[in-house]
């Protein structure tokens, strides 16, 4: 019988092995809870985007006169993580609205300015309004 050659890994091989393994994971470990931050973030997105859209519903259905500028609550959030503002710039028979929301989103702010002073955010929606002479 001839001698048999026994093939293994050396320990270094096994060490390089397993270190490459935990990297691996440790990256998808991250990924995961990266992804699950994006989720959480962009779900308050929409909440906001919700509350700024129903807002200019209203503000549609107004007598021209009746739009002023206004601070209002976000629904889905304390009065104390989310604000919504409403901007009116007036000029005679035209209106400019701008709607800006800021919010708190896993204590991260999302807007430039504090949720009080809300006047600048990724969140902003802006039309003109004309009064009509009958």
């Amino acid at each position: 019988m001839g001698k048999q050659s026994l093939k293994s890994f050396t320990i270094l091989e096994e060490v390089l092995g397993i270190g490459i393994i935990l990297i691996v994971f440790l990256t998808i470990l991250s990924l995961y809870f990266n992804i699950e931050l994006l989720i959480n973030l962009m779900g308050d997105f929409t909440k906001v985007i919700a509350s700024v859209e129903k807002k200019m519903e209203e503000i549609k259905i107004k007598d021209f006169n009746n739009i002023t500028n206004e601070t209002f609550n976000i629904e889905g959030f304390s009065s104390d993580d989310a604000k919504g503002r409403v901007i009116v710039i007036d000029s005679n028979d035209l209106k400019t609205v701008k709607i800006v929301a800021c919010f708190r989103s896993k204590g991260k702010l999302i807007g430039k300015e504090s949720i009080d002073n809300c006047i600048n955010s990724p969140i902003e929606v802006v039309t003109q309004i004309a009064k009509f002479n009958n």
